[in-house]
């Protein structure tokens, strides 16, 4: 691509998606992250299609956090992309509708944002390991957390392992 910008990579990154080669998709968007050059609103809207096509509601997800954080939740055509993606994957767990868990907390007036497997915050390996050394710390004391009502469908190892660990 002799000029590169975000118009340039947004119209491979659709290219693609309208070729229905939605596999190169997210490797073109992080190839774009490492160049450089931040996905909008229009590159995010245009991604979606390829994760219902893939059933890929994680990335979706991952996607839907990156709009929030970056003030595109407004946005029209991500807002309907969403939706879609949402509705076509049929996103439920036991016939009943899930909406992703969303929190967000402001430090230094800066929103972080974090939705249900979504592994795209910038911080999101330090605050892993961060809940990690609390877990284990919390452990050597005795403390013992009430997972009785955390991932339903799971065995005991795998509620205390789903809690926060990778």
């Amino acid at each position: 691509m002799p000029k590169r910008d975000v118009v340039s990579w947004n119209t491979l990154v659709l290219g693609c998606v309208e070729d229905g080669r939605h596999q190169e998709v997210v490797g073109l968007v992080r190839k774009m992250w490492r160049d450089g050059f931040r996905p909008d609103s229009f590159t995010l809207s245009s991604v979606l299609p390829s994760f219902v096509e893939f059933v890929d509601v994680r990335r979706g997800m991952e996607a839907h956090g990156i709009a929030i954080r970056n003030g595109f939740d407004s946005d029209v055509f991500i807002g309907n992309s969403l939706v879609d993606m949402y509705a076509r994957t049929n996103y439920s767990v036991n016939g009943m509708k899930k909406e992703p868990a969303c929190n967000w907390v402001e430090v230094k007036n800066e929103l972080h944002v974090f939705i249900a497997h979504d592994r795209s915050h910038p911080w999101y390996d330090r605050i892993i390991g961060a809940l990690n050394v609390f877990s284990e710390q919390m452990a050597l004391h005795g403390y013992v957390p009430n997972i009785e009502d955390v991932f339903q469908d799971s065995e005991e190892e795998q509620k205390r392992c789903g809690m926060w660990s990778q």
